[in-house]
């Protein structure tokens, strides 16, 4: 026993007595964590005292989670004009040029006309194309720019003059105008349909998309396809 018990009668003891096993309670309640864990908890235990620590045992514990979702992964939230946004390979699609979805980039483009307007104010032959260009698109046709024509206004690098006619006596107009156009990088006919259009005075039925390639003023030709 230690010397410091010697001298003391019965009541002082009791006190001291009472005293430690408080202290020693205190230090057995473990301090639990916001991360606590979902394994057991273990309690260490010594001879004569009493518990001295309590703690949880696990990892990561039922704390907040965390996503794990990156930066522009499929459907995740972007910005028209943010390139960041999403994962490569994708685009914003955002109507109206605002907040959008990232969405995956075709892995072909429709040679089909079908016009549409991007929210860089080009016109672009049909969607597809556009968001192979990765372009959200605007309602209406705003973006349609004057091209040929008396002026022969000429188009932005990588654009293309459309010189379509309602009909055939288009091609009588001398100095004819169009519109600019962003095409499909390679102009592929409809599969089992066959070319609708002809070039002014062409013998044969070509694809639209071919005779803006090649600076044509063309017309829809309900004889077609020839």
């Amino acid at each position: 026993m230690d010397a410091r018990w010697f001298g003391l009668g019965p009541a002082a003891i009791a006190i001291v007595v009472s005293s430690m096993a408080c202290s020693s309670s205190r230090q057995s309640s473990g301090t639990t964590g916001a991360g606590a864990g979902t394994g057991a908890s273990v309690t260490s235990v010594s001879v004569g005292s009493a518990p001295t620590s309590s703690n949880a045992v696990g990892s990561g514990g039922a704390g907040g989670a965390t996503s794990s979702v990156g930066s522009g992964g499929g459907g995740g939230a972007c910005m028209f004009g943010d390139m960041k946004a999403c994962l490569s390979g994708q685009y914003c699609d955002s109507p109206n040029c605002g907040p959008g979805v990232c969405k995956n980039m075709p892995t072909q483009e429709d040679s089909k006309k079908d016009i549409v307007c991007g929210c860089d104010g080009v016109a672009y032959w049909n969607a597809s194309v556009a968001a192979m260009n990765a372009m959200s698109l605007v309602p209406g046709m705003a973006c349609m720019k004057t091209c040929g024509g008396f002026g022969g206004l000429q188009c932005d690098s990588g654009l293309a003059c459309d010189y379509g006619m309602m009909d055939q006596s288009g091609c009588n107009v001398s100095d004819q105008s169009g519109f600019c156009v962003m095409l499909p990088a390679s102009c592929t006919p409809e599969v089992g349909i066959g070319p609708q259009t002809r070039g002014c005075g062409e013998a044969l039925c070509d694809d639209a998309c071919t005779l803006v390639q090649l600076g044509k003023t063309y017309y829809p030709d309900p004889t077609c396809p020839q």
